[in-house]
């Protein structure tokens, strides 16, 4: 039995060298069409930017559904890697353009969604962004759909908070918690891959949860002056909920070992620590106590880490 020649290899630069000169020449055309838009766009009455609009969105949705149907469905795209990074690329753009168009149809029938009493307005092209997103993510999962469904979920959360702007304060925090808290518990179960969702819930939570939680400090060493008795609360309100954060990350990450629990719950100690600290005793002595909670949960989590890697029962992470 004689053996067969091998075949030449095709793969590394040479194999992908065509998909990342067509990226870049797509890059390239879609910058100088933003450009040449954009130069314009303030020329434009309100019906010949929703025209455009539409347009442009016709020219991602289009070709996207194209391939998702001459792949065989959306079931069959999975196992077509090229493809379906095009279409996951094409439907993640398409999704702030479905927004944009939502928001430019309701300029065009007079609907002004800054002004008093027409507030609500505004979650029109958040929620139009949002599901065009999630269709995306449920034609195919992926990276691109993925960010573009927490990019849209950023964008009505931050759409919410406007909304409130008349509220208390101290409600601020607790939208950006529940925000939080919905996408950590329903992005995981439809949405890939999952370590990136979890930390894009978490980066969301300290992220806003933080400036709110510092301001006494930023006051007390900038200005010298105490703050509202609102503003007071609302920042022990977003140190609490830090300090209730990080100990939900801790006990996740007992559970099913994912990282980012782990770093978020390192992150919002220190953070609630420094905040704490840092408003009574000054920013030296908060950054002292928050290096020492650091330490000490750093610590806690080798330990932790030791322990499930000596374990023979112990199940695999998930996160």
């Amino acid at each position: 039995m004689t053996n067969s020649p091998p075949e030449p290899q095709h793969g590394g630069l040479s194999a992908a060298l065509p998909q990342i000169l067509g990226w870049v020449g797509a890059a390239l055309v879609a910058s100088a069409a933003l450009n040449l838009v954009g130069q314009s766009w303030e020329d434009w009455s309100a019906r010949t930017r929703l025209i455009v609009l539409l347009s442009a969105l016709l020219v991602l949705v289009g070709p996207a559904l194209g391939i998702t149907v001459t792949s065989g469905g959306r079931e069959r795209l999975g196992s077509q890697d090229t493809r379906r990074r095009i279409v996951a690329v094409l439907l993640a753009l398409s999704a702030p353009l479905v927004a944009a168009t939502a928001y430019q149809a309701l300029e065009l029938i007079g609907i002004d969604e800054f002004a008093p009493g027409q507030r609500a307005w505004a979650l029109v092209p958040a929620i139009t962004g949002l599901l065009a997103a999630v269709t995306g993510a449920w034609i195919t999962r992926g990276v691109m759909t993925t960010l573009a469904v927490a990019a849209m979920w950023g964008f009505f959360g931050v759409t919410l908070l406007r909304i409130f702007g008349e509220v208390p304060a101290w409600v601020f925090p607790v939208i950006i918690a529940l925000i939080g808290a919905v996408w950590l518990s329903v992005a995981p179960r439809i949405l890939t891959p999952i370590p990136l969702v979890e930390a894009l819930g978490v980066a969301w939570l300290i992220a806003l949860l933080a400036p709110v939680s510092l301001m006494e400090t930023w006051e007390a060493s900038e200005v010298g002056e105490a703050l509202a008795t609102e503003e007071f609360v609302a920042a022990w309100t977003a140190r609490a909920l830090l300090i209730t954060f990080a100990a939900v990350c801790f006990l996740v990450f007992s559970r099913s070992g994912g990282w980012s629990w782990a770093t978020g719950g390192v992150i919002a100690a220190a953070l609630a620590a420094l905040a704490i600290a840092g408003s009574a005793l000054g920013w030296i002595t908060g950054m002292l106590v928050a290096g020492v909670v650091l330490l000490g949960v750093s610590g806690l989590l080798l330990l932790f880490r030791r322990s499930r890697q000596s374990s023979p029962n112990t199940s695999a992470p998930v996160g």
